[in-house]
């Protein structure tokens, strides 16, 4: 992605929401190493990449933060077998301390979706630790 991302106000939490969108959009048509999973993959990389530089804006970072959420709810809803239920748990618990309650919310909400589908590999996680 272009530094022009960080330069705009938004433009990355939109980029985001366009990912997220892609993913709905093509369901089980999403395949690991595609060009769209490819794509998808790197908006989320900016998305969760730390800004030690200060560059983005905090309603940027915040947006972004709920992106990033979305978007592993987006593959458990529509693509169950794109990434491992240990990959889609890091994220969602890296999130619920959040002091944002919408990120804990969909961070919860979409742990609560995993475990109903995948009961065992989500105790496996000891999420509680």
């Amino acid at each position: 992605l272009d530094e022009e991302i960080y330069s705009r106000p938004g433009l990355l939490p939109s980029i985001g929401r366009l990912g997220n969108a892609m993913v709905a959009c093509l369901g089980p048509d999403y395949i690991l190493g595609s060009e769209a999973y490819d794509i998808c993959r790197s908006i989320v990389s900016e998305l969760r990449a730390p800004d030690p530089c200060g560059v983005r804006l905090k309603e940027d970072i915040l947006a972004g933060a709920l992106q990033s959420v979305l978007y592993a709810q987006m593959l458990v809803l529509f693509v169950p077998k794109a990434l491992t239920t240990a990959q889609h748990v890091k994220v969602l618990v890296d999130t619920l301390p959040s002091r944002q309650p919408y990120l804990r919310r969909a961070a919860a909400d979409t742990l609560r979706h995993l475990a109903e589908r995948e009961t065992e590999k989500v105790l496996c996680q000891k999420i509680e630790g």
